[in-house]
């Protein structure tokens, strides 16, 4: 097959970033370490088809967040975060997991049978406009926006892909109508579209046909008061609300938990989802009199924005100013007027240290990035990286950023993403956290399970998640003109 002279490889991308613009992660050495006879059992053992043939178009990908104590039976395994199409970190996961989500996106476009259809694709940054944080790992969405761009092109015969900035300047094919996707960050896209009467989603002059990335779908549906026509617009994921919304989502898991009990689940996730300051005030008082430790989440933000700890006991003065400092947070950075209610308020985890001496890490409290993700309608699970807080854990004296485990988090100090990664799938990383790699399995196919569950609840009742009661992306679509 004779090569497109125009095509680079993304390592070559990544490499010149630095003279492209901005500095772009290279996570090629994590995804190297995944040890390939592990990754080809995980994906063997999670396997679980879905239900019936219109949950293809349901669900891509969510990269879910775990945390890991030690329980009478072994290790548990505390979901944090289902997540979603926003996912940062494709680039730590192999071809044989990277290829299949793409393929699914390519499918899922190519089912769009409007004329022209034009997709959205958000990416997280740029959320502080004092302090624009502009994403690591932008190029893995260039591999979604091409993936998208195929979709329409297997349809309609064309599919470009098209940056905002671009867009905004009267970018010709654009204007013309040629069928495509347009790439930016999520603060930018939201102010530049709007709704019209018929609740139809614009960007400029052109019907928005699709979305991807489940928190800017969720964050775009608000910011328009909710008056979107969900039946004119396809998302990827359909699940996009537990995807963005921690309280749906513990409160699916709870549900899945009850009539699948596992030892490698907590039996439930303690929480509640308060609607309003008065209320988050009085339940975090109350719980902590009650001699709970305590987090707060707030409803749609990302890397950590807003979330905070109540572990020791504190006056109530200090407690409400800590929580105003969230709820102001939220309204600078996500444009939420009240703040970005509703919050969930759950019970904190005390989770595993890195506890080998030795290590560099030491001490240090991780958490787990479990990605589950369709594979040609079978969802499957690889766990991906233990993603490592940047200071050292003090239980006498916990610190925030001994205690929020993202990439972001670490950055901002300074350090490399990948000073505090490590590739999961891989023996040593395993003895390193004392997890055995049957425990691991167990837990990645209880998750592929719950995912699995997500999806049919949306599918089954799609108004308790905000979606229409007929719901047309859980229906099953004309075939396309690929097949």
């Amino acid at each position: 097959m004779k090569r497109n002279p125009y095509s680079l490889e993304l390592e070559t991308v990544v490499a010149a970033s630095p003279l492209l613009g901005h500095f772009l992660e290279d996570r090629r050495p994590v995804r190297e370490a995944q040890d390939p006879a592990l990754v080809r059992r995980m994906l063997e053992a999670t396997s679980t088809p879905l239900a019936n043939d219109a949950q293809r178009r349901l669900f891509a990908v969510a990269p879910l967040d775990v945390l890991v104590s030690d329980g009478p039976e072994g290790k548990q395994f505390h979901l944090i975060e289902l997540n979603g199409t926003g996912i940062g970190g494709l680039s730590n996961l192999p071809a044989e997991v990277v290829g299949p989500i793409l393929d699914v996106l390519t499918d899922m476009a190519s089912h769009v049978a409007e004329p022209a259809p034009l997709f959205v694709l958000g990416v997280s940054g740029k959320e502080s406009s004092e302090r624009p944080r502009l994403n690591k790992v932008m190029h893995e969405k260039l591999l979604f926006a091409e993936a998208l761009a195929r979709g329409l092109r297997l349809r309609h015969g064309r599919g470009e892909v098209f940056a905002l900035p671009t867009v905004l300047r009267g970018h010709r094919p654009f204007e013309a109508g040629v069928p495509g996707v347009v790439l930016g960050y999520m603060k930018e896209l939201i102010a530049a579209m709007r709704v019209d009467e018929d609740g139809r989603l614009f960007l400029g002059s052109r019907p928005v046909a699709g979305m991807l990335n489940d928190r800017f779908v969720l964050n775009t549906l608000e910011h328009f008061a909710n008056r979107v026509d969900l039946n004119r617009l396809f998302t990827i994921n359909r699940c996009f609300v537990p995807g963005a919304d921690k309280g749906v989502a513990y409160r699916l898991m709870n549900d899945y938990v009850v009539a699948n009990p596992s030892p490698r689940l907590p039996d439930r996730v303690g929480f509640e989802i308060v609607y309003d300051r008065a209320t988050l005030i009085e339940t975090v008082l109350a719980w902590v009199r009650d001699g709970r430790q305590v987090v707060i989440k707030p409803h749609a933000t990302g890397v950590g924005h807003g979330v905070d700890f109540f572990l020791r006991p504190e006056p109530e003065a200090s407690i409400i100013a800590r929580i105003d400092e969230s709820l102001q947070l939220t309204k600078s950075h996500y444009g939420a007027s009240e703040g970005a209610f509703p919050y969930t308020v759950c019970d904190f985890i005390d989770a595993c240290i890195i506890a080998h001496p030795e290590h560099p890490l030491h001490g240090h409290k991780y958490e787990l990035r479990i990605v589950v993700f369709q594979d040609d309608g079978v969802l499957r699970a690889l766990p991906s990286i233990v993603k490592v807080a940047s200071s050292r854990y003090d239980a006498t004296n916990p610190a925030r950023d001994a205690l929020i485990n993202n990439v972001t988090a670490a950055t901002e100090r300074g350090a490399e993403g990948t000073d505090f990664m490590l590739p999961l799938t891989h023996p040593r990383t395993l003895e390193l956290l004392g997890i055995d790699f049957e425990e691991l399995v167990e837990v990645s196919a209880c998750l592929t399970r719950f995912v699995a569950h997500v999806i049919g609840e949306i599918q089954r009742v799609p108004s308790e998640f905000g979606l229409p009661a007929d719901d047309f992306q859980g229906r099953i679509f004309t075939p396309s003109a690929a097949e």
